[in-house]
C-alpha cells in the first residue's frame, strides 16, 4: 500500500525551503530521503519513485538538467512498472519529464510527450478535471515554443474560458493563464490584442470580486498585469496609475511586509524609474528591498531589488552608494540559474548607465574605462538572448 502522508510532509518542507530561496538545502534532504528509501524499499518501489521525483524536480530548478532528467525517467520507469502507463501518478512524472525536456530545449519531443499526458488526462480524469486543464496549459506553452502561436493562442483562450467558468477569474491559474495568453499576442506583435486580454481580465475580476473579500488580491494582480503590459508598450505614463492601485489594494488585503507588497513595489518602483522620477521611486524600493531581504533572503527577487534601488540613487548623482548595490545585485543574479533573462540584462545596463554617469561627472577618474568594460559584456549578453520585455520585477 502506497502510504502518501510521508510524501505530503517532505513535499511541504520542501515548498517552504524552496520558497524562501533555499533550494540547495531542500535538495540535500530529498536526496537523503531518496537514499535511504532506495536502500530500505529498493529502487523500483513507488516511494523511491516520489523521492526520486523530488530531487529530479530540484535539480530542474538549479539548472542541472542532464541529471533532473535522468531522475525523473527513473521515476517514470517506476510507475509505469508498478502502476501502469496511464495511471494518474505515472502521468504526472511523464508531465515533469516534458518539462525537463523543454528546459533541455528538446522542445518538439517535450510537446510530443506533454500531447500524450492531455490525452491520457482526458480519457482518466475527464476534460475539466484540473490536471487535464494543466497539462493543456502546458501543452499551449510549448505550441507556442515551437512556433504554432495561432495554436497556442486558443488553446490557451479555450483552457482560459474552462478555469474562469469553473473557479472564476480571481484563482492564480487563471491570472498565470492570462499572463501566458499576453505573452503570445507579445510574441506575435499584436499588441492590441495583448491589451484586449488585459483589459478583460481586469473588468471580470472587478465585477466579480469585492475589494473587501479574501481574494482581492486578484484585483491587484490584474491592475499590475495591465499596468506592466502597457509599460512595454512604452506607455509608462499610462501604466502608472494601474500599479498604484495594485499597491494600495495589496497594502489593504495583506500583511505589510508580504511579498506581494514587494512584488507591487518593485512594479510601482521600476515604472517610476522610466518615467525618470528618481526622488519618489527611492523610498519604494528600499521598502521592496527591506521585505525581500526579510522574506526572501536568498532568492534573486532580492538581488533584483538591490540592482533596482542602485538604479534610483545612481540616476539621483548618488555614485558611492548605488555601485555596491549595482555590483552586487547583477552578480548575484547572474550566477542563479533561476533569475529572470530581462532582469539581468536590466541589471547589466544599469551598471554601463552608472559608471557612463560616473564618467560625465568626473572624466579624468578613468570611468571611461569601466563603461567600456561592462557595455562589452552588455553586447555579450544581448548577442546570446533574446529579451522578451518586463516581466517580473
Amino acid at each position: 500500500m502506497w502510504d502518501s502522508s510521508r510524501e505530503d510532509s517532505l513535499d511541504n518542507l520542501l515548498t517552504w525551503l524552496v520558497a524562501r530561496g533555499r533550494i540547495h538545502a531542500a535538495l540535500r534532504l530529498a536526496r537523503a530521503a531518496w537514499q535511504s528509501s532506495r536502500d530500505v524499499l529498493g529502487e523500483d518501489h513507488v516511494d523511491t519513485a516520489f523521492y526520486a521525483e523530488r530531487v529530479g524536480l530540484l535539480l530542474l530548478a538549479k539548472g542541472e538538467t542532464a541529471e533532473a532528467e535522468s531522475m525523473i525517467r527513473k521515476t517514470l520507469s517506476a510507475k509505469e512498472l508498478q502502476l501502469g502507463a496511464e495511471n494518474p501518478h505515472t502521468l504526472v512524472s511523464k508531465h515533469n519529464l516534458a518539462f525537463v525536456l523543454a528546459a533541455r530545449n528538446e522542445l518538439a519531443a517535450a510537446r510530443a510527450l506533454m500531447s500524450e499526458v492531455l490525452r491520457g488526462r482526458e480519457a482518466e480524469l475527464g476534460e475539466r478535471h484540473p490536471d487535464t486543464l494543466a497539462a493543456s496549459y502546458h501543452l499551449a506553452w510549448l505550441m507556442h515554443q515551437t512556433g504554432d502561436a495561432a495554436g497556442s493562442a486558443e488553446r490557451y483562450a479555450e483552457t482560459l474560458r474552462t478555469l474562469r467558468d469553473l473557479w472564476g477569474p480571481a484563482v492564480p491559474d487563471v491570472c498565470r493563464l492570462v499572463d501566458a495568453l499576453i505573452e503570445v499576442h507579445v510574441s506575435e506583435s499584436r499588441w492590441p490584442s495583448a491589451e484586449r486580454v488585459a483589459r478583460k481580465q481586469l473588468e471580470v475580476v472587478l465585477a466579480e470580486v469585492s475589494p473587501n473579500s479574501s481574494r482581492a488580491t486578484a484585483i491587484a494582480q490584474a491592475h499590475e498585469t495591465l499596468g506592466t503590459l502597457l509599460g512595454r508598450m512604452g506607455r509608462h505614463e499610462d501604466a502608472l496609475p494601474f500599479h498604484r492601485e495594485a499597491l494600495e489594494v495589496h497594502r489593504r488585503a495583506l500583511p505589510e511586509d508580504h511579498p506581494d507588497v514587494a512584488d507591487s513595489l518593485a512594479g510601482l518602483g521600476a515604472v517610476l524609474l522610466d518615467l525618470q522620477k528618481y526622488v519618489e521611486a527611492e523610498p519604494l524600493l528600499r521598502e521592496c528591498l527591506a521585505i525581500r531581504k526579510e522574506k526572501l533572503p536568498d532568492h534573486w527577487l532580492r538581488f533584483n531589488a538591490l540592482s533596482l534601488l542602485g538604479g534610483a540613487l545612481a540616476r539621483q548623482g548618488k555614485f558611492e552608494e548605488a555601485e555596491p548595490l549595482l555590483l552586487g545585485g547583477y552578480a548575484r543574479m547572474r550566477d542563479d540559474p533561476a533569475a529572470n533573462n530581462d532582469r539581468r540584462r536590466e541589471a547589466l545596463e544599469r551598471i554601463v548607465e552608472l559608471y557612463d554617469a560616473r564618467h560625465e561627472a568626473q572624466p579624468a577618474e578613468g570611468y571611461d574605462a569601466k563603461t567600456a568594460e561592462w557595455r562589452a559584456t552588455l553586447e555579450v549578453w544581448r548577442a546570446s538572448t533574446q529579451p522578451a520585455g518586463r516581466a517580473e520585477p
